[in-house]
């Protein structure tokens, strides 16, 4: 019993042992636990805030911006240039800066950089490593891609593009430079179109990867930034709003010629010219070059699911949808002219309209250059006034090529109304200079490229320097004219700057040979692109691009969308027969007279010409708009002088055409769908000979007028010529105690239907605009052969009509018609051009150009003529 107590007493012991440890152990616990608030738990990380918050406050700080700034003035250090430009593009370019201060920046920059090799091959290189990755932030990718505005963009990459231009005048980096373009002519020798190599690198890769590697002897630190330039190009379709500076950057590059045949033959062309086309580029073009080439469709998709190596803005101004609105337009025009420096093509760096550092932001005035240009237009189309007159304005549009049927005279009455204008003797107003400068600065702000094209017709290149061999000039009948067609201009421009033949490779040619290419960039800057025809084709062999071209018209015959076609076509023709070279005569032998067939028909414009005209059921012709799209393209391209030349030594080929060719019938087949015609009636004869006397004027005599409810409108109408294909009659009439002219006429409406007219007609213009007054309407088409209706006038008494009922009756008088067998179509002198005798059909004739009558009918049984030319009079 003593033992059992004994061990109950050492259980006790310990127990009470175990229990003062533990209450230890939990009191140490409880000392051990500190209480704490939210400030003690987050100061650190306020503290990191607050140092990042007045970091930024000072490297933003507008007084340190215009410090470091004021330290560029002068000739810098080495050291200077450096900081500042580590500043502006690591801290400036990241903040709000107003444009005024970033244009600052850059121009102090780019002063800094123009011909100081060191600090320009010290920024090269920086930029260079930044690219590989060797140091934080690519400045290049930052700018292009990342860059929160367009002056960032402009800024950011003119100062790249100023330090490219003066690194290559260190003979060692040009000499490297020079062996890195060799580089990529043997990295795309052995890349055939369509091998299925999969598509073109954008940078030099393998074995010649050596000339990108800048730290070794031979690499060519602006070699690497050229390489992501064609890098940036293939990713453009995913940022292409942003991309316009990027492509203006390329454009200043060109001005280097080292620099440009770098460019060459990295096939950065290639690449911007598959931007104009994309998903509609040749499958081996776009296999090659998928990036450029990216239908928008994907663009969208990567849009959706995020764009890996694009910067945050890049993803943010995604565009997806296709070409279309003068905001693309200008995009283009910017490809356009990076395209064409590269391929050697003068003056395509656009020199700025307006000068945005005077003004306000909103309404910067014109800088001296481009006032000087369009003070050259208002002069050259003036004429005697002192001021810009209606007839001024329409002389100037006509050159520019606006449609005059397109003009409506409410148009230019809101012209002379809006800007500073005078009154002339005799109450009529006339633009001053000073409105007509106000004029083309409006317009130019939001449509520039078409403010250039219009520059480029007076002689200026989208640099302002002037093509001093165009000069405008008024003939001896008074008619204001251009000594060179733009046309011809451009190319000679181009060849007389070198010559230079580009190689522009494979894919070069495979590009400029698709019609789809040139259909968008002829819809955009028509002088541009004709500098680029020449650029691609001059010294070229283009026989089977002009087969292709050809048959693409022939295969349009018919289709709704002819005429833009038959635009695109006389565009693409009137820049290769413009080209000087020693190919010339061939292409325009080719344009005219190539014998290569479409379904059994030869497809030269002389030969489908004759054809439509002679057998008109044998090929589905129903109409005259066939016939008279060829002849207007005819028309089109003999206004280079080589083409009259080449023609005048070849009379018998188109002698038929002759009449067509020298009066208004053929402006309805014009490119470009100028209503109404465009040419005046005293155009000189093809040839400048005697032998197409018999296309005078005179032979459809007077129509006599009585009946109508307006007294003036009655009376003895002469013939004036020809339009719309057949004829128009004029007289002098007094109309309030104005002299003005009265026509009969007949045109082309905007829905494609054809009425007859009787207008007064603006002198010294052609019928069938707004500027006309109407005052009888005839609803029916045609009248007899080439005359107007004899009756069912009615009065125009809508839209400024001044008709009062009845309507007119007209009759014929005096009427002399030439035996027309001079005209030779289906004569001895052009052979047998086919016999159309199996058709039953004897009547399917075009409207307005049929003559005959049906007592006489069985002389011509078999004759199936569209022209009504068989060798016979026939009235």
């Amino acid at each position: 019993e003593k033992e059992k107590e004994k061990e109950k007493e050492e259980e006790g012991i310990e127990e009470k042992s175990e229990g003062k440890d533990k209450a230890e152990d939990e009191a140490e616990d409880e000392a051990a636990v500190v209480g704490n608030s939210g400030f003690h738990a987050y100061l650190s990380e306020v503290h990191a805030e607050n140092d990042i918050h007045v970091r930024n406050n000072y490297l933003f700080d507008v007084e340190l911006s215009a410090f470091l700034q004021a330290l560029l003035v002068g000739t810098p250090s080495l050291e200077v240039t450096q900081t500042c430009t580590k500043f502006f593009f690591d801290a400036f370019m990241h903040g709000l800066g107003t444009q005024r201060n970033v244009e600052a920046w850059r121009d102090a920059l780019c002063a800094a950089f123009e011909g100081n090799v060191e600090a320009s091959s010290w920024m090269v290189k920086e930029v260079a490593e930044r690219l590989q990755n060797r140091k934080s932030g690519s400045w290049l990718i930052q700018v292009a891609c990342d860059a929160p505005s367009p002056p960032i963009r402009e800024a950011g990459l003119s100062i790249i593009a100023v330090a490219l231009k003066s690194c290559i005048q260190d003979q060692r980096e040009a000499s490297k430079l020079t062996v890195w373009a060799e580089a990529w002519k043997k990295q795309t020798t052995g890349i055939l179109m369509g091998n299925g190599g999969g598509p073109y690198p954008s940078k030099l890769e393998n074995n010649l990867a050596a000339s990108e590697d800048f730290t070794g002897a031979a690499g060519s630190a602006t070699g690497v930034i050229l390489s992501a330039v064609n890098g940036l190009i293939g990713m453009a379709p995913q940022f292409w709003k942003a991309s316009s500076e990027l492509l203006d950057f390329i454009a200043k590059l060109q001005t280097s010629e080292l620099l440009r045949e770098a460019c060459l033959a990295s096939h950065m062309h290639v690449r911007l010219a598959c931007l104009c086309v994309r998903a509609n580029a040749p499958e081996a073009v776009r296999a090659a070059f998928p990036g450029p080439t990216m239908a928008p469709q994907i663009v969208e998709r990567l849009r959706g699911g995020g764009i890996g190596g694009v910067g945050q803005h890049a993803q943010h101004m995604t565009f997806a949808g296709g070409f279309g609105g003068v905001a693309e337009n200008d995009l283009i025009a910017s490809v356009l002219g990076a395209l064409t420096g590269i391929l050697g093509v003068p003056g395509t760096l656009p020199a700025p309209l307006h000068d945005k550092g005077k003004g306000s932001s909103h309404n910067p005035p014109l800088t001296a250059e481009a006032r000087a240009a369009f003070r050259y237009m208002f002069d050259a189309c003036r004429g005697q006034s002192k001021g810009m007159d209606v007839a001024g304005i329409m002389t100037c549009m006509r050159l520019c090529n606006v449609p005059q049927a397109s003009v409506s005279n409410y148009t230019i009455k809101g012209i002379l109304s809006k800007y500073p204008s005078e009154t002339l003797k005799g109450g009529e107003k006339a633009l001053t200079l000073e409105g007509f400068l106000k004029y083309h600065s409006d317009t130019a702000k939001v449509q520039d490229a078409r403010v250039r094209e219009d520059l480029n017709v007076f002689g200026y290149r989208r640099d302002l320097t002037k093509r001093e061999f165009v000069e405008v000039i008024t003939d001896e009948h008074g008619k204001v004219e251009l000594t060179v067609e733009p046309a011809e201009a451009a190319a000679r421009d181009f060849w007389e700057s070198g010559p230079k033949v580009a190689e522009v490779g494979e894919m070069g040619y495979a590009i400029a040979s698709s019609l789809e290419f040139w259909r968008v960039v002829y819809g955009v800057d028509a002088g541009l692109s004709t500098s680029c025809v020449a650029a691609f084709w001059s010294g070229r062999d283009t026989t089977d691009f002009i087969n292709e071209v050809l048959k693409e018209l022939v295969n349009a015959t018919g289709m709704w969308n002819v005429n833009d076609t038959v635009a695109l076509c006389g565009n693409i023709f009137e820049a290769l027969v413009a080209i000087p070279d020693e190919r010339r005569e061939a292409r325009i032998e080719a344009i005219c007279q190539s014998d290569r067939e479409v379904r059994g028909l030869g497809i030269g414009l002389f030969v489908v010409a004759r054809e439509f005209a002679a057998n008109p059921s044998k090929w589905g012709i129903t109409d005259q708009e066939a016939v008279l799209s060829y002849l207007g393209l005819v028309r089109q391209i003999r206004k280079i002088e080589a083409v009259m030349t080449w023609m005048d030594g070849r009379p018998a080929a188109w002698q038929w055409m002759s009449r067509w060719l020298n009066g208004d019938a053929a402006n309805q087949g014009r490119a470009g769908g100028i209503e109404g015609g465009a040419a005046d009636d005293d155009d000189v004869a093809v040839g400048g000979g005697e032998a197409f006397a018999d296309s005078d004027d005179d032979d459809l005599g007077v129509i006599i007028v009585g009946g109508a409810g307006v007294e003036a409108c009655n009376g003895r109408y002469g013939n004036s010529g020809m339009f719309d294909g057949v004829g128009k009659w004029t007289k002098e009439v007094v109309i309030d105690g104005r002299t003005e002219t009265m026509c009969v006429y007949r045109c082309k409406l905007s829905n494609n239907t054809r009425r007859w007219f009787f207008s007064v007609v603006p002198k010294g213009g052609k019928p069938g605009t707004d500027l006309d007054i109407d005052y009888y309407q005839s609803q029916i088409g045609g009248g007899e052969g080439l005359f107007p209706p004899a009756d069912g006038w009615r009065a125009q008494v809508s839209n400024g009509g001044c008709g009062v009922e009845p309507g007119p009756v007209i009759q014929k008088g005096g009427i002399v018609i030439s035996d027309i067998r001079g005209m030779g179509l289906g004569g001895d002198d052009l052979g047998d051009l086919g016999d159309d005798s199996d058709s039953d059909d004897s009547t399917n004739g075009m409207p307005g150009l049929e003559i005959g009558n049906d007592e006489e009918e069985e002389d011509f049984e078999g004759s199936n003529s569209l022209l009504g030319f068989d060798g016979t009079s026939r009235l």
